[in-house]
């Protein structure tokens, strides 16, 4: 009986050895448009082939045919982040606001990022903490989460992690869509930026860069940025959410989606 016990004990801990991490692995939709666009093919043919890679979710930018969202909602994408430019010295801001906020509950988007376009207006960092309490306040009660990135624009009145500090501490519903490839931009450590925010991130954008002198986007894991490290970080932390794979500027979609995916799965030992 005791040699029966040890072997199943045995046999327990190998399999726990073995087992892999689920992870939800999204993209954003305007990718699936370029890969359409590149491979000559109907937009639901390259999200059926993004779907077939092992992509389950999507980030959706708000102003997109909503027709994509038919056909995603088709395939079984799940909504892992919507996201709207906002010009919040406009005019019309709050309005736009309402509206994203309709768009995020129609559709069931739990989490939506915000990027504030550089103001048209004068407008002063103080009165865009005011405009995100007040959107953050409304979102709550709608169930929605609103996020903000690292921005790679120095005309932006955020992007290093000395803007997002004072912005943090000043909007304390705010959450942080931390892109892994962004702190590169200007000049930072992103593993440094992660340990200060760990307890904000509630969405993660996977985009590798070339090196610090080209900026350009290779597929996930074929660059500098440390994803191992970043991943491990991660799962060590509980993070449960979405990992956007990220390449703009990418001149073959589909290639750089393979590639992405097979890279991160490997990274994260995902089944």
């Amino acid at each position: 009986m005791k040699r029966i016990a040890i072997i199943m004990l045995c046999t327990l801990m190998l399999a726990g050895c073995s087992q892999k991490t689920a992870v939800n692995i999204s993209i954003f939709c305007r990718h699936i448009v370029e890969m359409a666009k590149q491979e000559g093919i109907s937009f639901a043919q390259a999200a059926a082939k993004t779907r077939e890679l092992g992509v389950n979710g999507v980030d959706f930018l708000v102003t997109l045919d909503p027709q994509y969202m038919e056909v995603l909602d088709s395939l079984g994408f799940a909504h892992a982040c919507a996201v709207n430019h906002i010009d919040f010295s406009a005019d019309d801001a709050d309005s736009n606001f309402n509206a994203t906020l309709a768009f995020c509950k129609n559709y069931e988007f739990s989490r939506l990022m915000v990027v504030p376009e550089p103001p048209v207006n004068p407008f002063s960092t103080e009165q865009l903490i005011q405009k995100l309490n007040g959107l953050c306040e409304q979102a709550e009660g709608l169930g929605i989460e609103i996020l903000v990135e690292n921005l790679d624009n120095n005309r932006a009145l955020f992007y290093n992690t000395a803007h997002l500090e004072h912005l943090f501490a000043q909007v304390p519903k705010l959450k942080h869509a931390f892109d892994t490839g962004n702190y590169l931009y200007c000049g930072e450590d992103c593993l440094v930026a992660l340990e200060k925010f760990s307890d904000r991130v509630g969405h993660v954008h996977l985009k590798d860069r070339v090196s610090a002198e080209d900026l350009s986007c290779p597929p996930v894991g074929d660059g500098c940025i440390p994803m191992a490290e970043i991943v491990k970080h991660l799962q060590g932390a509980s993070y449960t959410g979405f990992y956007t794979l990220e390449f703009f500027g990418s001149k073959n979609m589909l290639k750089s989606t393979e590639t992405s995916v097979r890279n991160f799965r490997a990274i994260a030992g995902a089944n």
